[in-house]
């Protein structure tokens, strides 16, 4: 999964200043390990909207009467601007327009009013501890367990058992120890 990382606005200022100066976005991208579509996107925002559009707009709020604007802008101007083109001009992220559209596919405008509804819930989550077992109801049940649990004991001693068993012999092989007769 790709780490989301947000540059600083000097950061981005710089590339964008030495991309305005005839420094080619593919020589940027490989010498600061940045994406060029980013760094395009950031010289058309700031070109578009000067050191603001260099801001993150991360946060920013529309009203839903903005966004019944937007999205209509989109709407009727789709064919002739690509959607990159559109969330630059009305200064929205590319993901939330597409959200906003898809919203709108499915509901209409008034999708828009609805409020954002999380996929899950906090409390829905599943808890990070083992799930408890259920105790054995009946006697027979309780017996039945600890049947289990002293065959499962016993095949443990005897994995044990073999294993020091085996270590003895390799010891008796090398001369370390002694044998016990």
């Amino acid at each position: 999964m790709k780490d989301k990382f947000r540059h600083t606005f000097e950061f981005q200022l710089n590339l964008v200043s030495q991309a305005l100066n005839g420094r080619s976005l593919a020589d940027l991208g490989r010498t600061y390990r940045t994406n060029t579509r980013d760094i395009r996107m950031w010289v058309r925002r700031y070109k578009l909207y000067g050191e603001a559009g260099l801001y993150s707009s991360i946060g920013n709020r529309f009203s839903i009467e903005e966004k019944e604007k937007i999205v209509t802008h989109v709407i009727a101007n789709k064919k002739s601007l690509s959607l990159p083109q559109l969330a630059l001009y009305h200064n929205v992220s590319y993901g939330t327009l597409l959200g906003w559209l898809h919203k709108v596919n499915k509901g209409g405008l008034q999708a828009l009013r609805e409020p954002n509804v999380s996929k899950r819930k906090p409390k829905d989550r599943l808890p990070m501890a083992r799930p408890k077992k259920k105790e054995p109801t009946t006697e027979l049940e309780r017996l039945r367990l600890e049947v289990y649990r002293l065959r499962a004991e016993n095949e443990l001693l005897k994995k044990v058992k073999a294993l020091v068993q085996a270590r003895e012999a390799r010891e008796r092989m090398i001369g370390l120890k002694s044998s016990k007769n």
